[in-house]
């Protein structure tokens, strides 16, 4: 059999990361030579340095001269080599929906929460690592594998649902920059002005892009750097507790107060777009999966977005440790959000504090608009196979997105506190849809016939689903207790919402139960109620007989 075909994997302007088609290739035309019994053909040193890959490593660094071979490549080396879709997921962990929530913890409950920051990055990352294997084991992502396995009807609800997702975050993106000009400006920039500037950032973003991958990967190193120096630096020269802080991240506390910022916090961490990101992201790294195997390549992985949410998960402490020890239990804790933070903590640690602030949640906001557009990108190539320029994308989700947020931030007085409230909304409507992406991704990550060798264990899949069907329940009690608190009290309302709660319930039921089973009770049910519509109607006609 000839040499493998090769696809190139540079970034072009009309495509997500070349996510979809070319790792696909890829890896379809490697799967056929090895059924074939033909040895897949390695690409050679030369070959590779060719290509602009989109990481930190060339692969040609992987081995000497000459094909590659596994044994050859240190851990290091390979390491290297995968380097870059962990931190790209990360920036979902710290973008200002977190930042947001991070206040509303530090603020309302103290330290006590910080275990809860904690224990839902964990999750998170076991569920990115879920995802990340399904595309190094399978050559597909997340959405191309709900459209092989979905009929159109309820793929289309689960592509509504994802975008609904995508443009929510994209909507707090747009929030936390706004604040963040704001902020930094000491109210110069408006707030509507704010919102303005960063709806164009993402487009900056995508001028990077053509200016090189590499350039854009240095540009995202660089904002997470600038985040992590800004808020470390809060952290330790603000009056943080640091044995309290401590205290929180070992010892679970938890009370009828904390409760709702306790589920507030998984709903901001664990991102449902995220799992379609990094499942996607994998598709890039197809050469380098072809040359250390699947196994190494998902070592590579795991260690990658290890270090990746253990840095996030650094800053995120870092902001509930500083907003606790300088707010909770104050006079001012309950007006304090992610609208006026920077200017309470100017207030109190003075000017500097205000400005670093200010440009670790601009940072925030740039950085996480690279996770929401490539992540918007892959869901439409998966579920629909339309080829749609980004560009053009990325100006019809900024456009919906400016909006709301234009109108909050022009019309209300109380724009700070409209804004906050708006960004509570937001972090539910991700939180609500992330069971459909968590369901779908247990059932095609336990599947052996898509899976093969690689499918999870039994005991991890219904681990997983326990603590699936928990996170499901605690996003269920925030989404029902804030809506009957924020909805009006009329019956039309209420009616509303449980017909709504009703539909949700039903769709997800659906997709636990899975399509093929669905479709066997929907044919029995048919079958017994025709059944029973025929006795209905014969037994007018056997009494007619009898009487006469």
């Amino acid at each position: 059999m000839g040499a493998t075909p090769r696809t190139s994997l540079e970034l072009a302007p009309s495509t997500s990361c070349a996510l979809t088609s070319a790792g696909v290739a890829a890896s379809a035309a490697r799967s056929v030579a090895a059924t074939d019994g033909a040895p897949t053909e390695v690409p050679t040193e030369a070959e590779l340095l060719d290509k602009d890959v989109p990481t930190s490593a060339s692969v040609a660094e992987l081995g000497g001269a000459g094909p590659l071979e596994p044994e050859r490549i240190s851990f290091l080396k390979g390491l290297m080599a995968f380097i870059g879709p962990g931190f790209l997921v990360s920036m979902a962990y710290i973008d200002p929906g977190n930042l947001a929530s991070d206040i509303n913890q530090g603020v309302q409950a103290g330290y006590t929460l910080i275990w809860v920051t904690l224990w839902c990055t964990v999750l998170g990352f076991v569920m990115q690592m879920m995802a990340a294997k399904l595309g190094v084991a399978t050559g597909r992502h997340l959405a191309e594998h709900a459209r092989e396995n979905y009929p159109i009807f309820p793929r289309m609800v689960l592509w509504v649902l994802v975008e609904l997702g995508v443009i929510a975050c994209d909507m707090i993106e747009v929030i936390g920059g706004a604040v963040a000009l704001n902020t930094l400006s000491n109210g110069a920039v408006p707030l509507w002005a704010g919102v303005l500037i960063t709806a164009c950032s993402a487009f900056g973003v995508l001028l990077l892009e053509r200016a090189g991958m590499r350039v854009l990967e240095a540009v995202l190193v660089a904002l997470i750097m600038t985040m992590g120096g800004t808020f470390f630096y809060m952290f330790f020269s603000t009056d943080v507790d640091y044995v309290e802080a401590l205290k929180g991240m070992v010892i679970p506390r938890l009370n009828g107060h904390t409760i709702p910022y306790a589920v507030g916090a998984i709903g901001a961490i664990i991102m449902p777009h995220n799992l379609y990101l990094h499942s996607g992201l994998m598709m890039s790294r197809s050469d380098y999966i072809a040359v250390v195997s699947v196994r190494r390549a998902l070592r590579f992985v795991k260690v990658e977005s290890a270090i990746a949410l253990t840095l996030s998960l650094m800053i995120n402490i870092s902001i509930i440790s500083v907003f606790s020890g300088a707010f909770y239990n104050s006079l001012v804790a309950p007006q304090v959000g992610l609208g006026n933070a920077g200017f309470e903590l100017g207030k109190m640690f003075g000017t500097a504090i205000r400005i670093i602030w200010a440009v670790g949640l601009l940072a925030a906001a740039n950085a996480s608009t690279v996770t929401s557009t490539y992540a918007g990108q892959i869901v439409m190539d998966g579920f629909w196979n339309w080829k749609i320029s980004i560009w053009w994308r990325t100006l019809a989700v900024r456009l919906i997105t400016l909006g709301p947020t234009l109108l909050v931030a022009v019309f209300l007085r109380n724009g700070d506190a409209s804004f906050d409230t708006l960004t509570e909304w937001l972090n539910i409507v991700q939180s609500l849809v992330l069971p459909f992406v968590v369901i779908p991704l247990l059932l095609f990550t336990s599947s052996e016939r898509i899976m093969g060798e690689h499918a999870s264990r039994p005991w991890f899949t219904v681990v997983m689903s326990i603590f699936t069907a928990i996170l499901i329940g605690m996003n269920g009690y925030l989404a029902v207790t804030f809506g009957l608190s924020e909805l009006p009290s009329e019956d039309w309302a209420r009616f509303l919402f449980a017909l709504i709660c009703t539909v949700y319930l039903t769709f997800m039921g659906y997709l636990i139960v899975g399509v093929e089973r669905s479709a066997r009770w929907w044919a029995k049910s048919k079958s017994f109620l025709k059944t029973r519509a025929r006795l209905v109607c014969a037994r007018p006609a056997d009494m007619m007989e009898v009487h006469l």
